[in-house]
C-alpha cells in the first residue's frame, strides 16, 4: 500500500512539474514567434492573437496556455503557488495502476474534495453534506429527463423539447449553485429554485410547464404552502394505459420527487449551516489574502509610476508614531506583502480555526497602520519626508483600496472564529 502511495505521489509531482513546465516553457515563445511569422491558425475559443511585437506575445500564449490549465483543474490558481496547484491536480486526477504502471485519468467535478485549496477550504461541513446529496439526485436525474415521454397524443413536440430543456438548465444551475465554491448564494439558489416551482404561483414554474406537457399534472396538491419552496401535484393518471405508459409517469414522478428532496436539503442548510462551515470560510479568507497581495502590487506599480521606485521607498521614513517610527515605505509595503503571501496562510495551515485567530491582531494593526499612512499623505506631518507627489489619486485610491481589503479581511476572519 504505502508503494502505491509513494508511486502516487512522485507521478503527481511530476505530472505538476510538467504542467509548469509547459506553461512557461521557452519552446511555447518560439512556437509563438513562429506563428507571428506564419500565422494560419485562427483560436476558436477566444479573440485572435495579434500580430504585433515579438515581446507581447509570449504573454498572449502563455495567458491562453494557463487558461486552458484552469478549464481542466477547474479552478484559478497564482504563478508559484505550488501547493494550490498541486491541490486542485489531486482534486482533478484520479490516480490508477494500469497493467502495474502509474496512471491518472481526468475527473472533472461540479465542487472540490475537502482542503481542495491552500489553506485547507473548499467545500466541507454541512454544505459537503448538501452537496453530496443533491449531485447523486441530480445524476440519477439526467437518465429520467432523458427516459421522458408525453401521455398527450397532442402534444407540440417543439414545445415539450423547449420545456424539458428549460427545466434540465435550470435544474443544473441550482445544483451548481449548491456546489459553488464558498458557499451558495442564497438569492441566486432562492431565485432558480422558485423558476423550477414556486408556491406564490405553481403553475409558472417550469416542472409544471414540462408536467403539461408530458400529460400527467392535473393540479397542485391544496396542502402546498407559500411559505416554503417545496410542494408536490396531483398527478394526471387518465392518460396511462399500458405499463410502458405507466413507466413514462414513473420516470417523472421520481423526478419531481428528487427535485422536492433537494429544495428540501437546500432550505434546511440555508436556515440553519449557511456561512457556517469552515471550509468555506477558509476559502474566502485565501480569496481575502490574494487580493491583499495583489493590492500591495498595485501601489508599488502606483508609485513607480510617479518616480518613486525601489531605491527610494527603502529609505523614506513613512512618519509613524513609536514604535513604528522606523519604518520606511518599502518595510511597511513589503510587510503587508510577506502577511498575506508568506506568514498568514501558513498560519492557517497550521492552526485551522486557531491560526485564523492568529492572524487578526496583525492584519488589525497593519489595517490601522495603512490608514495612519493615507493620513500623513494628504496631511503630511512638520518635516514629513513623503513625496508630494503621493498626494496624486494615483497614489491615494490604491491605498484605500487595500486598506479595505485589509478590513475586510479582518471581517471574514472574526466571522470565522465567532
Amino acid at each position: 500500500m504505502a508503494t502505491k502511495a509513494n508511486a502516487s505521489t512522485d507521478s503527481l509531482d511530476k505530472l505538476a512539474a510538467a504542467i509548469e513546465k509547459l506553461v512557461s516553457s521557452e519552446r511555447l515563445t518560439a512556437a509563438q514567434e513562429f506563428g507571428d511569422t506564419y500565422p494560419s491558425v485562427a483560436v476558436a475559443s477566444g479573440p485572435p492573437l495579434s500580430s504585433g511585437s515579438a515581446s507581447s506575445a509570449p504573454s498572449q500564449l502563455q495567458q491562453l496556455v494557463t487558461q486552458a490549465i484552469q478549464g481542466v483543474l477547474g479552478r484559478t490558481f497564482k504563478p508559484g503557488d505550488h501547493r494550490s496547484f498541486r491541490a486542485a491536480l489531486e482534486v482533478s486526477f484520479e490516480y490508477k495502476e494500469v497493467s502495474g504502471r502509474p496512471s491518472y485519468e481526468w475527473r472533472p467535478r461540479a465542487y472540490p474534495s475537502v482542503g481542495a485549496s491552500d489553506i485547507g477550504g473548499g467545500v466541507s461541513g454541512a454544505q459537503y453534506s448538501l452537496v453530496s446529496f443533491a449531485t447523486s439526485l441530480h445524476e440519477k436525474a439526467g437518465p429520467l429527463i432523458d427516459s421522458l415521454h408525453s401521455l398527450d397524443s397532442n402534444v407540440d413536440e417543439e414545445e415539450f423539447d423547449a420545456a424539458a430543456a428549460i427545466f434540465e438548465t435550470a435544474w443544473d444551475e441550482f445544483v451548481g449553485e449548491l456546489s459553488r465554491e464558498g458557499g451558495p448564494r442564497a438569492s441566486r439558489a432562492d431565485a432558480l429554485a422558485e423558476s423550477i416551482f414556486d408556491p406564490a404561483t405553481p403553475t409558472q414554474g417550469h416542472l409544471y410547464h414540462l408536467g403539461e406537457q408530458l400529460g400527467m399534472i392535473s393540479d397542485v396538491a391544496s396542502n402546498t404552502s407559500a411559505s416554503t419552496l417545496t410542494g408536490q401535484f396531483e398527478f394526471d393518471r387518465s392518460g396511462v394505459v399500458t405499463s410502458e405508459e405507466e413507466g413514462y409517469l414513473t420516470s417523472f414522478i421520481t423526478l419531481t420527487d428528487y427535485y422536492f428532496a433537494v429544495v428540501r436539503a437546500w432550505e434546511n442548510y440555508r436556515d440553519t449551516f449557511l456561512g457556517k462551515d469552515l471550509g468555506s470560510g477558509l476559502l474566502l479568507i485565501e480569496r481575502a489574502l490574494a487580493v491583499v497581495e495583489d493590492g500591495v502590487n498595485e501601489v508599488y506599480s502606483a508609485m513607480d509610476s510617479v518616480n518613486v521606485d525601489q531605491s527610494e521607498r527603502l529609505v523614506i521614513p513613512i512618519g509613524f508614531a513609536a514604535p513604528d517610527n522606523g519604518l520606511t515605505i518599502e518595510d511597511f509595503l513589503s510587510w503587508i506583502a510577506s502577511f498575506a503571501s508568506g506568514e498568514a496562510p501558513e498560519l492557517i495551515r497550521e492552526g485551522g480555526k486557531r491560526g485564523v485567530a492568529a492572524i487578526i491582531p496583525t492584519a488589525e494593526k497593519l489595517s490601522i497602520l495603512l490608514k495612519n499612512f493615507v493620513g500623513l499623505i494628504r496631511a503630511p506631518a512638520a518635516g514629513s519626508l513623503l513625496p508630494s507627489q503621493f498626494r496624486h489619486a494615483r497614489i491615494v485610491n490604491p491605498l484605500d483600496e487595500l486598506g479595505r481589503y485589509l478590513q475586510a479581511l479582518v471581517q471574514q476572519a472574526r466571522s470565522i472564529i465567532l
